[in-house]
């Protein structure tokens, strides 16, 4: 996850994406992890890690990890909106 080529931190978070989908308990351990390649100066490493933190993590009911948009409490409604997933619920 920190070797300067983009490609190689790319294929690193796929890689972890592909044995996080099926290990819940793993993908617990390695969302700190996954979080922090969500901010990586490479777009699509961000775009990787966000993809599998969304299947993996906050799409999964009873995930510990995931939490709703502020205000929201648990939305289950989200949506695309300027790159960000939002919640999307008209509910407080």
């Amino acid at each position: 996850m920190q070797d300067e080529a983009i490609s190689v931190r790319e294929a690193a978070v796929s890689l972890l994406g592909r044995h996080v989908a099926s290990n819940q308990a793993l993908a617990l351990r390695l969302f700190s992890t996954l979080a922090r390649a969500s901010t990586d100066t490479g777009t699509s490493v961000r775009k990787a890690a966000i993809k599998i933190l969304w299947e993996s993590c906050i799409r999964v009911p009873g995930f510990p990890r995931a939490t709703g948009a502020p205000g929201c409490g648990g939305c289950n409604a989200w949506s695309l909106k300027g790159g960000l997933y939002m919640c999307s619920s008209s509910e407080p």
